[in-house]
């Protein structure tokens, strides 16, 4: 809750007011970012803490509570600063005066007067509380005020800032007192408020840091005390001096002598090499490194290993000397790590940090052969799958192709590049990581019998794999200017044979992969040596677009499917019911389609039974198109575009059918991945004038037909399309619009069969619905 009205020194009508909203809103919620509830007070000219006190708490004793949040000096008669906001608890509370945010091992805790324990997240520290961390330790301490400090290895603080303290004192007393080690002090948040915003920290001895600052640090070795500023400024006293620290400098003092003029820190250390993005974690753990170059008068570096871009959850800190300019950090669990460097002069002074590197930890599983990682590298078998979890800020690119989302699963026997790119969504920073393959090998052996050759082939490099289902070996032999192809059949031994018959002399007998690559090679001794030229892969074969038999509505007025480009080669029959009248009417089709090179071929003949006294629409169509272009976007994913023009011609089996069509028409569609597309725009018009018996088709049309397909399993395919026509029936009858929405579904391989549906508003041009069922063949060569 926000309000600051007019109000007077007693405070009455504040009150009450604050009340009824209060139990309006009630108090069940904390302020977010606070542990209670509380609201804010707008100092009117020559309020003193007492009068807040009064009119908020109806005690002026209780300024305790109007110094909880806020780093003000509370001196009894003196006025605060006239507009000035202030935090206060809603109603009379206690809460402790910090608490311990995290905690790494080997830290210990005190409460004022007791034992020392193991220190804990969450636990609350009240005045004259100490913390200890150890060898190990690392701790972080937030204050009620939410200003915070954290305390590297071997560092011992007391907690002190009470509100009770601060309420009879005339100078603030400190947060915390620094006994030995290190601590960084910083506010959780410049407010943008009076100077008096400060977190201060006495050191042993007499000395005071008053820090108005996110980061600064102070070292306390035996009575030397090193201060440094890396953001804000910090006012440092000892002796009865006091300077003041802007960032990026320090100041030093020994015991009681005064602190020296601030002197700039040392720079932060650059970077050797490019900013990596990612690395791979296998099961054991990612391997985060990397490399600096050396600082003059550095006596040592400090690195740091965090969770999070703060740095306050820390996986690593540890310094080293000035020698050692690289960092390796092993048995990493995957995630985002942030790794920055910092200097340590020869005056003890910790220097200014070096640019935090991101890197994405990102784990790694050989899912299907063998595989590894070594210098920034991949070195996977040629046939091995590796399976990935990556971050949503991650892109991948193969080789020089555009970026997109990390697959979850890379099959490098589809992989033919030298390299793949990752990339940074957030600062597009990108990491070339080489791919090195293992490339497999095969020996062949030949034995000659009367009726021909037996050759056994062992194959090396390939372990973890299931050889006859992911390698696909087969064999290829050349007799004179002939190849043939062998099958390998796989033995116990885990050896392969295949036999070729007598019928001439083997000049060279070649071991492939299903993809046709040369694993190995083999040139009897009898035969002249041939020089055969490199065996490309095998051609892409283009998917199959939409349903391979598409719906065609009964009504001759609308008789057209969605079709592909390249026409599949299948052959089909089936049946179709439309609810066109009363009684629902039914049919019966074959069809067919075929592709030769770019040319293809699709016919279909239906007849219409005879539920009702309306004329049939028995007939057909015999189309034609050629793919006058197609190409792959990505081989990979299996992205492809076609493009064709189809010219149909529609006809009457008998005195009923419906007049000849000619329906040119064009055809583009594409494939991503599992899904496909198509779009067909053309028009139908008839030839010759409409006969008294035969079926009424429209004089002309123009229809626009947009659909697609996923393959949802390998033998289960989705369709669906939408079917929009423009119809002209001629003479004075109106231009009508017509269409419909279609679905179903196909099942099986060689053999499926295909259910589909279709809907529409319109019950006068093909009926409300309809249902379509057809069996067939396809696939052949």
């Amino acid at each position: 809750m926000s309000w600051s009205p007019s109000r007077r020194r007693g405070g009455g009508a504040l009150i009450a007011l604050w009340l009824l909203t209060s139990t309006q809103a009630g108090f069940a919620q904390n302020t977010p970012g606070y542990p209670e509830k509380v609201i804010q007070w707008t100092v009117q000219a020559g309020e003193t803490c007492a009068d807040v006190a009064k009119a908020m708490y109806g005690s002026a004793a209780r300024t305790d509570l109007v110094l909880r949040y806020n780093r003000v000096s509370c001196t009894a008669g003196a006025p605060l600063a006239t507009g000035l906001t202030l935090v206060l608890p809603a109603e009379v509370t206690q809460v402790p005066t910090a608490r311990i945010t995290s905690v790494n091992p080997e830290t210990r805790a005190r409460p004022a007067g007791g034992g020392w324990s193991q220190a804990a997240p969450g636990q609350p520290l009240s005045s004259s509380s100490a913390v200890n961390t150890l060898e190990e330790g690392r701790a972080g301490i937030r204050f009620i005020d939410r200003s915070r400090v954290y305390l590297a290895a071997n560092t011992l603080v007391v907690i002190y800032g009470t509100a009770s303290q601060s309420q009879v004192s005339k100078s603030r007393p400190a947060r915390v007192e620094l006994n030995r080690g290190e601590l960084q002090a910083g506010l959780a948040a410049l407010r943008g408020g009076p100077s008096t915003d400060a977190v201060e920290v006495d050191v042993e001895g007499g000395g005071r840091v008053s820090a108005a600052s996110r980061d600064t640090v102070l070292r306390r070795k035996g009575t030397r005390t090193n201060v440094s500023v890396f953001d804000g400024k910090a006012d440092v006293k000892s002796a009865g001096k006091s300077v003041a620290v802007p960032k990026n400098f320090g100041t030093r003092f020994v015991d009681k002598t005064p602190p020296e003029p601030p002197r700039p820190l040392p720079p932060a250390p650059a970077w050797q090499g490019p900013d990596p993005v990612l690395v791979f974690a296998p099961p054991e753990g990612g391997i985060v490194q990397t490399r600096w170059s050396p600082m003059p008068k550095a006596q040592s570096y400090r690195i740091e290993l965090a969770r999070d871009a703060a740095f306050e959850d820390l996986v690593v800190r540890e310094q080293v000397p000035a020698d050692v300019t690289a960092f390796r950090a092993e048995q990493l669990p995957p995630g985002r790590y942030h790794v920055r460097i910092r200097g340590i002069d020869t005056d003890d002074f910790l220097g200014i940090a070096s640019p935090a590197r991101q890197v994405e930890v990102v784990a790694s599983r050989w899912a299907r052969g063998n595989g590894g990682f070594a210098d920034g590298a991949i070195a996977p078998g040629r046939y091995a799958v590796l399976t990935l979890t990556p971050s949503q800020d991650l892109e991948m690119a193969v080789a020089d192709g555009a970026f997109g989302p990390v697959p979850s699963k890379l099959d490098f026997s589809r992989i033919d590049a030298r390299e793949l790119r990752f990339r940074r969504r957030s600062d597009k920073t990108t990491q070339s990581v080489p791919l090195r393959f293992e490339e497999p090998s095969a020996k062949i052996e030949v034995a000659e019998k009367p009726d021909g050759l037996t050759m056994t082939v062992t194959f090396d490099g390939l372990e973890r794999l299931d050889i006859a289902r992911d390698v696909l070996p087969r064999l290829r032999l050349r007799r004179g200017d002939q190849t043939e192809e062998i099958a390998l059949a796989r033995q116990p031994d885990g050896r392969f044979v295949g036999f070729a018959p007598a019928g001439g002399e083997v000049a060279r007998i070649d071991a492939l992969d299903g993809r046709g690559r040369v694993l190995g090679t083999l040139i009897p001794e009898k035969a002249p040596a041939v020089e055969l030229p490199p065996v490309a892969p095998e051609p892409f074969v283009y998917p199959r677009l939409g349903a391979t038999v598409p719906y065609v509505p009964m009504s001759p007025r609308l008789a057209m499917g969605l079709l592909s480009p390249t026409a599949p080669n299948a052959a089909s029959l089936g049946g179709l019911v439309e609810s066109d009248g009363d009684p629902a009417s039914v049919a019966g089709f074959v069809y067919g389609s075929g592709q030769i090179g770019p040319i293809g071929i699709d016919s279909a003949i239906r007849t219409r039974a005879g539920l009702s006294d309306r004329p049939g629409d028995t007939g057909g169509w015999l189309g034609l198109r050629y793919r006058a272009w197609s190409t792959v976007l990505s081989e990979d994913e299996g992205t492809t575009i076609e493009l064709a023009p189809r010219l149909a011609l529609a006809f009457p089996l008998d005195d009923e059918g419906p007049s000849p069509q000619l329906d040119p028409s064009m055809m583009v569609g594409g494939a991503i991945g599992p899904g496909t597309w198509l779009v067909n725009l053309g028009g139908r018009f008839r030839l010759g004038r409409q006969g008294l018996r035969q079926a009424f088709v429209d004089e002309g049309q123009v229809y626009l037909l947009g659909g697609g397909s996923y393959l949802a399993l390998p033998w289960l395919r989705l369709v669906g399309a939408l079917d929009l026509h423009l119809l002209v029936p001629g003479g004075t009858a109106p231009v009508l619009f017509r269409g419909g929405l279609q679905g179903g579904i196909e099942m099986g391989e060689t053999f499926y069969v295909s259910l589909q549906g279709r809907v529409s508003p319109w019950n006068d041009v093909g009926g409300y619905g309809g249902g379509q069922l057809a069996l067939g063949l396809r696939g052949w060569p």
